[in-house]
């Protein structure tokens, strides 16, 4: 779409704009799955108007036939700094870190801003400092942000969030669509590699190996980069491709939106994915971690002390391979496939600890959102 497009739908946006209580605002395809949840549970149980404002020409939600509420597409450059200066309606709900830090301003008008979170990590490491200082509210998906959150309020002496206990939409998705006693996970014959796409990770590391060695045992292999990988690193991934085109038993696949490869799978291997933990929890199935050096984004994460959530879960999710042992990983394979009741079990444990409100957590997001359009909770 071209500059005009986008501002003649700019403009339909502000001519419904006094009717609209609550934005959702997705900056790329890949972001509505979160949202998708808490937005049909307002549309069926409340009425509230909403919209939803994207950045990709390839919404899925850009298709749209519910007459309940409105699309709107405003790309991602000038048009879209426009909007959200001008922005003026009562909550806005955004899944981007980094509010008001660069280029996405906040409003001058009174509008609530709430963080929904699109991974389970934690808050402090992966992060920049300062991401979510904008922000007025917080849905958390388990105490590890509650902790964090107030912690860093504390440490740099930002404004208070209101944080909400609500877990997290994404994940009952996921525990929904696939029950752990509609098939054992040792009954299926395929690994997927998730590596992230941060520096140095596992494509610029050991991939190659990794894959060679997963290619000789009796399992489909499944690589399926982080959406930036491709723009990072074009060049290793397009070596890989070539390298291992021929096997019937091996796949690169680059959109997975609908976690279609991800349910197909027994085994996750990944370096500091968030996919992991969905995975783990999602599906009750293990994780192999390589142990690479962690992505971090803020360098003072250690001033918290607080431990981040994917550091203390990794070695409670599957297993950790040290990247010099990758010929030996078959083993660690072997052993947790024979080990498949006694890890879903113990998985399905952890995730009731870990993550708040299990299978309910759109019902409980959307009851919040109802009250902050309503200011009984500003």
């Amino acid at each position: 779409m071209s500059t005009l497009k986008y501002l003649k739908e700019y403009i339909r946006f502000l001519r419904n704009s006094k009717n609209i209580d609550i934005v959702f605002y997705s900056e790329s395809e890949s972001y509505y799955i979160y949202f998708k949840s808490i937005i049909s549970t307002l549309v069926e149980n409340y009425s509230i108007n909403i919209c939803y404002v994207t950045s990709s020409n390839k919404d899925p939600l850009l298709t749209n036939t519910n007459k309940k509420f409105s699309v709107y597409n405003i790309g991602s450059k000038t048009i879209r700094t426009i909007f959200f200066a001008t922005l003026d309606v009562k909550v806005v709900v955004m899944t981007m870190p980094d509010l008001h830090n660069y280029h996405i301003k906040r409003s001058n008008n009174s509008v609530h801003y709430v963080y929904l979170p699109h991974s389970l990590l934690s808050t402090h490491m992966v992060y920049r400092k300062g991401a979510f200082d904008f922000y007025d509210s917080f849905f958390c998906v388990g105490f590890h942000h509650l902790k964090e959150l107030r912690a860093s309020e504390k440490l740099y002496e930002s404004k208070c969030k209101k944080l909400f206990k609500i877990g997290y939409p994404r994940l009952d998705d996921l525990i929904s669509s696939n029950p752990i006693n509609k098939r054992p996970y040792s009954t299926l014959k395929q690994i997927i590699i998730t590596p992230s796409w941060y520096s140095p990770g596992i494509i610029e590391t050991c991939c190659d190996e990794l894959i060679q060695n997963l290619l000789s045992i009796d399992f489909k292999v499944v690589l399926r980069p982080h959406r930036d990988s491709k723009k990072l690193f074009p060049d290793k991934l397009n070596y890989i491709y070539e390298k291992f085109k021929e096997y019937k038993n091996f796949k690169l696949v680059y959109d997975d939106i609908n976690n279609i490869e991800l349910k197909k799978s027994a085994i996750l291997i990944t370096d500091w994915s968030g996919a992991a933990m969905s995975f783990a929890f999602g599906l009750c199935r293990p994780v192999i971690s390589i142990d690479l050096p962690k992505k971090i984004n803020n360098i003072d994460f250690d001033k918290y002390d607080i431990g981040p959530f994917e550091t203390e879960i990794r070695s409670e999710i599957g297993s950790i391979v040290n990247p010099k042992n990758i010929n030996r990983i078959c083993e660690v394979i072997d052993n947790l496939m024979d080990n498949s009741d006694k890890i879903s079990k113990k998985l399905e444990l952890l995730r009731r600890e870990k993550i708040f409100n299990l299978g309910k957590s759109a019902e409980i997001g959307a009851k919040y959102l109802s009250k902050l359009v309503n200011k009984s909770l500003i």
